[in-house]
């Protein structure tokens, strides 16, 4: 029996976009299930806690931007005291950006025109400037890719001819604004990855399609009170290359169940990862930092056994890079010193001549977790 959902969605061959409805429900139905009961995901304070700022930090990331929390905590305070202008502007137009969505104005072409205006203040050239119509561009663009080498234009994606963007933004305005009233918060986060996907495909701007894709997909969760989701961006975060070839085969098959699927997976690893870090937070007599969140979320995200050295390595993959020393100051001794961490035994290195290096994990006996709800991570 097929069970393929095409959507009024076409593809630039005038085909409409597919998903298969079965591979789609059975991860939906694993979602549903975990959120059963878990009130604190499901409020907007957990939202607001979350896109502040380490969605921030992901959103950014996903684009190969490794500003740490630090530096984003610090821009949000000292906006015009941090020094670098660029990193200045990157960090605060999401800030200003998620602060505008918060409001959960309608989605439509004109709010979505002063949403771009936020996210891309200061940072686009003065030629795509010039050649930016009311509301999308008026010339050809060339996505890059990080795995294409080859800067030829005849080698390299290019977005929806800019003749036709009035007529493909339509047909995404209109698939925004038919769902309503969905029957779980699950078809709200679908809807919103369909949205997600289908405007980086149209890809209406010069620059900064990406970060915008993303927080148009956050609007729609907010502005439909679908709260547990907006942490997608950290999901894709760990695996961006992935992210690039799943956007690729979907376009390429005109087929959206690669990319629903790799959407629902990866975010159902964040609300468990969410769910852990509530039950520490719950067994303990003090709360937890915005890093000490970053760090446990660090720590279930490897496998195996991990050391500070590992932890260090891990860590300046997606942040600036640090001495390990400091990172152990700064990351993993406040967790040793709360006992949410363990050190497991010394090892035969160190991280500086003072300091042995150490085998580390999060402390189970804080954990009090309801072991059917773990279906994605391996917790050891």
């Amino acid at each position: 029996m097929n069970s393929f959902v095409e959507l009024d969605l076409k593809t630039k061959d005038n085909i409409k976009f597919k998903f298969d409805l079965n591979r789609v429900i059975r991860v939906q139905d694993e979602l549903e299930n975990f959120l059963v009961d878990e009130d604190f995901l499901n409020s907007e304070k957990f939202a607001k806690k979350v896109l502040i700022s380490r969605e921030i930090k992901a959103n950014n990331e996903i684009e190969y931007i490794n500003d740490d929390l630090d530096i984003i905590t610090n821009v949000i305070k000292n906006n015009h005291n941090y020094k670098n202008k660029n990193v200045r502007q990157r960090i605060i137009n999401l800030y200003n950006g998620y602060q505008y969505i918060f409001n959960k104005q309608e989605i439509n072409e004109d709010n979505l025109k002063k949403l771009y205006s936020i996210l891309s203040k200061n940072l686009l050239e003065q030629n795509d400037l010039n050649n930016m119509g009311k509301y999308y561009r008026k010339g050809p663009v060339y996505i890059f890719r990080s795995d294409v080498i080859d800067d030829n234009p005849n080698n390299i994606d290019q977005g929806m001819p800019f003749e036709e963007l009035d007529e493909y933004m339509k047909y995404f305005f209109d698939f925004v604004n038919n769902y309503s009233n969905l029957d779980n918060k699950t078809d709200y986060f679908i809807i919103s990855q369909i949205m997600h996907f289908y405007f980086v495909y149209i890809h209406p701007y010069f620059d900064v399609n990406g970060r915008t894709s993303r927080t148009v997909a956050l609007w729609y969760l907010f502005k439909n009170n679908t709260y547990p989701y907006v942490i997608f961006n950290r999901a894709i975060s760990w695996q961006k290359r992935l992210y690039e070839k799943v956007i690729q085969d979907t376009e390429k098959f005109h087929n959206l169940t690669f990319f629903l699927e790799y959407m629902l997976i990866n975010v159902k690893k964040e609300l468990e990862k969410e769910y852990i870090m509530n039950s520490i937070v719950n067994n303990l007599n003090e709360n937890l930092h915005t890093k000490d969140y970053q760090t446990i979320e660090y720590m279930l995200s490897m496998n195996g056994k991990i050391t500070v050295k590992d932890f260090s390595r891990f860590y300046e993959k997606f942040n600036d890079r640090k001495k390990a020393k400091e990172i152990y100051e700064t990351r993993i001794l406040p967790l040793i010193e709360k006992n949410v961490i363990n050190i497991i035994r010394y090892t035969k290195g160190h991280i500086t001549s003072d300091i042995p290096n150490m085998e580390i994990e999060l402390n189970k006996k804080i954990m009090d977790l309801n072991e059917d709800k773990i279906k994605r991570l391996i917790i050891k």
